[in-house]
């Protein structure tokens, strides 16, 4: 009985190792729709995410890269970036005359075994997807670590100021 009970607990331990990134991503995405600034902190490991997002930044508007970056790796700047993702942002499609409403499609899996890829975008137009790799930091425990925003995404939606409520401290928003 007691190997049953032991055996038992370890396959409930692994099951929930191996759907932890779901349960993560799935966290990230509600802490973007709530704008809590705490869990995204919590969710994305932004000096991870920096180099990557600043070869893609400097590629696309190497001008516009020392202001870019400091705004877009911040919890504000993430979920922005987030709810610029194709159909991301349903309220305002909401307001248009015969806009779609649906949210944005969310896939996700392992790309390897500590290693998660979530796509959030549109089906259809496959170049508008923002594409986020989770890697695994404990057994139980999955932070963002690379984000690949949708081509041209950078110069058109990023490059517009951020609002001066949205603006971190040591950007010299005064």
């Amino acid at each position: 009985m007691l190997r049953l009970i032991t055996a038992s607990a370890v396959l409930l331990l692994l099951a929930f190792a191996a759907f932890s990134p779901w349960i993560s991503a799935r966290r990230l995405l509600r802490a973007v729709d709530r704008g809590d600034a705490e869990a995204i902190a919590h969710g994305v490991d932004f000096v991870a995410v920096r180099p990557g997002l600043a070869a893609r930044v400097t590629a696309e508007a190497p001008t516009l890269a020392h202001e870019i970056l400091p705004r877009t790796l911040t919890p504000d700047g993430f979920a922005r970036l987030m709810q610029n993702a194709p159909d991301a942002d349903a309220e305002r499609a909401a307001t248009e005359p015969g806009a779609d409403t649906t949210p944005p499609r969310v896939t996700m899996g392992y790309a390897a075994p500590g290693r998660f890829r979530m796509v959030v975008g549109d089906r259809a137009e496959r170049s508008r997807n923002v594409v986020m790799y989770m890697s695994r930091r404990w057994v139980f425990l999955w932070r963002v670590e690379r984000v690949e925003p949708p081509q041209g995404f950078i110069a058109e939606g990023m490059a517009t100021p951020a609002p001066e409520a949205a603006r971190p401290a040591d950007m010299g928003g005064d």
